[in-house]
């Protein structure tokens, strides 16, 4: 599966880990199943680590829906990683369609990063130990 997931329920973290092709059925899939995980909980943050998909077979239309589609709580925070420049680029695609959408300040609910002590930084998760449990 391309899309598989964790909950640290410590830390209020779902941690969303992508490999090879991502499509939008997976993100589907990926929040039909976080609903029915009894351990989710809609005001946790997510980081989702997309370093390792090659390729996102998707159009702008699928983009928007995505991110149209959310599971999480309006206050949540969300960081995707990504290295990748065209996985980067549709990653900040969706994050331009959640703010055109969204009220409230630009920039306060998700960020795009290419590193994960960057993503780690902007949730509040800092310290090595963290870093260490993630990488």
């Amino acid at each position: 599966m391309p899309l598989t997931y964790a909950i640290d329920k410590d830390r209020r973290l779902v941690i969303l880990t992508g490999s090879e092709r991502l499509t939008l059925h997976d993100f589907n899939l990926f929040q039909d199943q976080l609903l029915n995980d009894p351990s989710f909980n809609p005001e946790f943050n997510l980081l989702t680590d997309v370093t390792a998909v090659t390729d996102f077979d998707g159009s702008t239309d699928e983009a928007k829906q995505i991110a149209s589609r959310t599971v999480f709580s309006p206050g949540c925070r969300r960081a995707i990683v990504a290295r990748e420049p065209h996985v980067f680029g549709m990653a900040r695609l969706i994050h331009t369609y959640r703010e055109m959408g969204r009220i409230g300040k630009p920039g306060d609910g998700e960020g795009v990063f290419y590193d994960l002590p960057s993503a780690l930084r902007w949730l509040g998760l800092e310290s090595s130990h963290t870093r260490d449990r993630l990488a």
